[in-house]
């Protein structure tokens, strides 16, 4: 049991004391409940990989922090919702000098520790997390290995990662505003990459700087590395990283943009063709399906059962996914004097059908149109993913 705050990792990552001193508030937060048997450190800050950058005057965060919390028992809806308040409440006192700075946590209750989902989060957390506060429960967090990892579930890190840069791009969409946040973004989401490729080549690591160090030494060995990625990849991936742990980016945003949405194409294109790829598309969590549920329910009552049951079964993922890279395409096909309309064409497709209850008005501008098209598929994501139905499914 540890009775005090354990941060001696700050020291051996040579995290400055500002750090330190904002991941003991945040577990001061989380031990205010009785309901609290461990508080365990993840991401990027517990695999020594935290991006922040020393100024004069202030300390800039670019990374999350991420915790895992061991409980006695299921949070009530109070006491999160109190929780809640509370990190947001810090959160914000931290983003004023740090604006891409969050406070992500999740939790499980201890009896069940042993049945945590296979997925590559959790190989991270059992390989990374440091225990903060409490018991250590990391031996009890379940082994996983590249023959029971969930491979549905790490195929969705491509949507995910084209979802954040698709939802941080500049509403005025120039790319030479406020670029280093971009940049950040652009890198921190190329690196992303790394952590689907290796498990496909049987390999499982558990921090970025390793993965790219495999993918350096071995990138020649595979043909279908050379044939859906150019050798320029094994560049990108150290620009990246540097630019993620430095802060520091010698490359234009639009240019880095370009390299981020090649990079997800080559992804895509290789483990379509080496018939890997599937999503995880029936909710295997309960939000998800109590989600899909209430989404059924309203399209049901404004555009009546055949029309929400033919929702019902779509490959919103997949769909979604499709959305994603259809917009990705037509924002580069603007900024290259390309043409534009067919992917800005197919992205409206897709998101009629992804979301039929969203109303997209007819503009004539590329930016009014592209950025009505972002808002469909915010719309479309917030109630999938969060159960936040706004005011287009209503």
């Amino acid at each position: 049991m540890q009775e005090s705050i354990n941060l001696t990792f700050c020291d051996e990552y040579g995290y400055p004391q500002q750090i330190k001193d904002q991941i003991e508030d945040i577990v001061t937060i989380f031990r205010k409940s009785d309901n609290i048997k461990s508080i365990i450190l993840s991401g990027s800050a517990a695999r020594g990989e935290l991006s922040y950058k020393k100024g004069n005057d202030a300390l800039t965060i670019f990374s999350d922090y991420e915790f895992f919390l061991v409980t006695d028992k299921k949070y009530s809806l109070e006491e999160q919702a109190r929780l809640n308040a509370s990190l947001s409440e810090y959160e914000h006192g931290i983003r004023k000098n740090s604006p891409l700075f969050k406070i992500d946590y999740s939790y499980t209750i201890q009896n069940r520790l042993s049945r945590l989902p296979k997925i590559i989060r959790n190989f991270e957390l059992k390989q990374n997390g440091k225990t903060l506060w409490g018991h250590d429960y990391i031996s009890n967090v379940p082994d996983i290995s590249i023959k029971d990892l969930d491979y549905r579930d790490l195929n969705s890190i491509i949507y995910k990662r084209l979802w954040h840069v698709l939802d941080h791009l500049p509403d005025d969409l120039q790319f030479d505003n406020d670029e280093e946040n971009l940049k950040y973004i652009l890198c921190r989401n190329i690196l992303d990459l790394t952590t689907i490729i290796l498990p496909y080549q049987g390999i499982l690591l558990p921090t970025y700087r390793r993965r790219i160090e495999w993918i350096c030494g071995n990138f020649i060995r595979f043909p279908l590395f050379q044939e859906y990625f150019t050798l320029n990849l094994v560049d990108w991936l150290k620009m990246a990283l540097a630019g993620k742990e430095r802060v520091h980016f010698n490359i234009d945003s639009l240019e880095l943009y370009k390299i981020f949405v090649r990079s997800f194409e080559g992804i895509t294109a290789y483990l379509s063709a080496s018939g890997q790829f599937g999503l995880n598309e029936w909710p295997r969590e309960r939000h998800e399906l109590k989600n899909i549920f209430k989404g059924f329910q309203l399209i049901k009552y404004q555009k009546g059962i055949g029309r929400s049951l033919s929702w019902l079964i779509l490959p919103k993922k997949k769909l979604f996914q499709d959305l994603l890279f259809a917009l990705h395409k037509a924002l580069l096909a603007r900024e290259f004097n390309r043409e534009w309309k067919g992917p800005i064409l197919l992205s409206k497709m897709k998101l009629e059908l992804l979301h039929p209850l969203f109303s997209l008005a007819e503009e004539p501008s590329f930016p009014a149109r592209w950025l009505g098209l972002r808002d469909g598929a915010r719309s479309f994501w917030n109630a999938y993913l969060w159960g936040i139905y706004d005011a287009a499914w209503h």
